[in-house]
């Protein structure tokens, strides 16, 4: 906030000689902030999303003004009804079914990281589960016997209960039978746990589908990457069809 109001100050003082010091609540309108929105977005060749920030850090202040000032109530009123502008929406960009193939081809499946990292990789692309999911599933929530099944708790606590391969059910529960090995689990413990034995972050999870790509640019399957990628990336219906054991 200190950045767009540094900005603000500097806008005022530059385009209409006033100084922050003598700078007063009638010096402020809805246009005027319009006008400072397209200097940031024009002058100082800012993109889009930076000339949003700067918006939002205004709009803040002033339903701050609004709850102290209410004879300025209006003109908050009229900031806080200042739209953003929409930025251009970037294609999501999924592995193919070959792309998926070499991806879940490259943990190393003779070590537990290895094993641990395929099963993630594996259960998001067949679950089709957000990351966060992910995370949050518990032994509880997974069934390995047909038929197999997964219980998400997305948003809002709302629940799915999604199918599951078969192949997928085998690499799970083949997991799951280790991993009761390793650490002191039950049926309320997190499916899947980092090396420390603790919760996964969301970057945890996204660092582990990094890697998976690198190794595949590095091996001379750069042409099944689709481009820059996200766990969202592997949420492609399919199949798995394509795996061996």
């Amino acid at each position: 906030y200190r950045t767009s109001f540094v900005l603000l100050l500097d806008y005022y003082s530059s385009t209409f000689e006033i100084k922050p010091d003598r700078l007063q609540m009638k010096d402020v309108s809805q246009e005027r902030v319009f006008s400072f929105l397209d200097w940031i977005e024009k002058e100082r060749n800012c993109c889009v999303s930076t000339r949003n920030q700067r918006l939002a850090a205004v709009k803040s202040f002033f339903t701050y003004v609004a709850t102290k000032s209410p004879e300025n109530l209006m003109l908050c009123q009229q900031i806080a009804a200042i739209p953003q502008k929409r930025t251009s929406q970037k294609p999501l960009l999924y592995f193919s079914p070959e792309g998926t193939e070499k991806l879940l081809s490259m943990p190393d499946i003779s070590t537990w990281i290895g094993r641990r990292d395929h099963a993630i990789l594996v259960l998001l692309y067949d679950s089709a589960a957000r990351v966060q999911e992910l995370i949050d599933i518990k032994e509880k929530d997974i069934r390995t016997e047909l038929p197999a099944t997964v219980t998400l708790f997305g948003k809002g606590r709302k629940t799915r209960t999604t199918p599951l391969s078969s192949a997928t059910a085998m690499i799970i529960n083949s997991f799951l039978s280790e991993k009761k090995h390793r650490f002191d689990s039950n049926q309320d413990s997190l499916l899947f746990v980092n090396s420390r034995g603790g919760k996964f972050t969301r970057v945890g999870i996204a660092g582990i589908l990094d890697k998976y790509v690198k190794k595949m640019k590095k091996n001379g399957f750069s042409e099944f990457v689709p481009g820059p990628v996200s766990p969202h990336s592997l949420r492609y219906p399919n199949l798995l069809s394509f795996l061996t054991f």
